[in-house]
């Protein structure tokens, strides 16, 4: 009772997660409601490195050079992996969540300037590589959220103020969202099962929400 108790808090988090990164931006500001019932979960402190890990065979790296970074991870389950390479003189802040087996989180953050990231993964198997790098004087954000099986994700920010909000829920979907160059907006939320990947790039400004469906049930949803 006490492990699904807990699973189930886990679980709220992960899906909450995608709605409380403080970006300055209406795009991702709704759910913001949220963010006081799991204040505390994801605040980051100034620097250092926080672990949480249940279950078994779960593996955590984290390579931090910087006063100014800081990373929280939080594993629940079995087998799932995560590494995060926070690099420069940059203030990086990274908050990963794991629920599930078999997920893959790779993270790399780098540069002079702030970048930040909330990534959540729920289900079995899903993958996401990250990078960002910023040297500008805008931090650079991202909150993404996995839900399902087997999805995959790659995102690209390079460049100040660069804001992606990502969002999968099915099977098998893929995603690939690439923003060069500064200024960028994007919000991306697909449902369904194997999904084919937009490929979406942008470079320099632009904006851009798209939402994708096969006409599945969401996760979690009525049957």
């Amino acid at each position: 009772m006490i492990a699904s108790q807990r699973q189930h808090r886990t679980s709220r988090l992960l899906l909450a997660c995608i709605g409380v990164l403080a970006l300055a931006d209406p795009l991702a500001a709704q759910n913001a409601q949220d963010a006081a019932a799991i204040e505390g979960s994801v605040t980051q402190p100034a620097s250092g490195v926080f672990v949480t890990q249940i279950g078994s065979g779960n593996t955590a790296e984290i390579d931090q050079a910087g006063r100014d970074a800081s990373a929280r991870i939080t594993q629940d389950g079995a087998d799932n992996f995560a590494n995060l390479d926070q690099r420069d003189a940059g203030a990086h802040v990274a908050s990963i969540a794991q629920d599930g087996s078999g997920h893959i989180a790779s993270i790399l953050q780098e540069g002079d300037g702030q970048t930040s990231l909330l990534l959540a993964q729920e289900g079995e198997a899903n993958s996401a590589a990250i990078a960002q790098r910023n040297d500008g004087f805008v931090a650079s954000q991202a909150a993404i959220v996995q839900s399902g099986a087997a999805n995959a994700l790659t995102l690209l920010q390079e460049g100040a103020d660069n804001q992606a909000r990502l969002r999968q829920d099915g099977t098998g979907n893929q995603m690939t969202a690439s923003q060069l160059g500064g200024g960028n907006r994007l919000e991306w939320t697909q449902t369904g099962d194997g999904l084919s990947d937009l490929q979406i790039t942008q470079q320099g400004g632009q904006a851009m929400q798209v939402t994708q469906t096969n006409g599945g049930p969401a996760l979690g949803g009525p049957n």
